[in-house]
């Protein structure tokens, strides 16, 4: 039996200890955000993994979806459409990007509160701008080089 959520938390991990090294090359204080970001990722990933080793919980429409190799698609969809939107940042500005991502992510992940969906996204952008810039004075693309 094919288990997404089990397969996707081994690869959130696993992804996130890549980057755990990868962080090692910053300077002290530049790497404690991303590594608290990393623990947070790991944490929900490892109780992701955790509910579906639990039968009662597994069974209880988890998003685990059907047996089949298919249900894998959405997952990997999702994780390329990121992976994207993060190189097209450095083009086309960080929150033009991530409002983009945000739009191709509504079809993938069966959006069907877009109200809220929106809100949310708006919302999130605005902590990201107000953590970075702001608190931590970390410039972020906010235009396209361009223009």
């Amino acid at each position: 039996m094919l288990w997404v959520n089990r397969i996707v938390g081994v690869a959130l991990i696993a992804f996130c200890a890549v980057l755990w090294h990868v962080s090692d090359a910053y300077p002290e204080m530049a790497r404690l955000f991303p590594r608290v970001m990393l623990v947070i990722i790991c944490a929900f990933s490892a109780l992701m993994v955790g509910r579906s080793l639990l039968p009662a919980a597994a069974a209880g429409g988890s998003g685990e979806g059907g047996t089949s190799p298919s249900v894998m698609i959405r997952p990997i969809l999702a994780f390329v459409a990121t992976a994207l939107a993060l190189a097209a940042a450095t083009y086309v500005g960080f929150f033009l990007g991530m409002m983009l991502l945000a739009a191709v992510l509504v079809p993938i992940l069966g959006v069907r509160a877009l109200g809220w969906y929106a809100f949310a996204t708006v919302v999130l952008l605005v902590v990201v701008y107000g953590i970075f810039v702001v608190v931590l004075n970390v410039p972020l693309t906010l235009r396209p080089p361009v223009l």
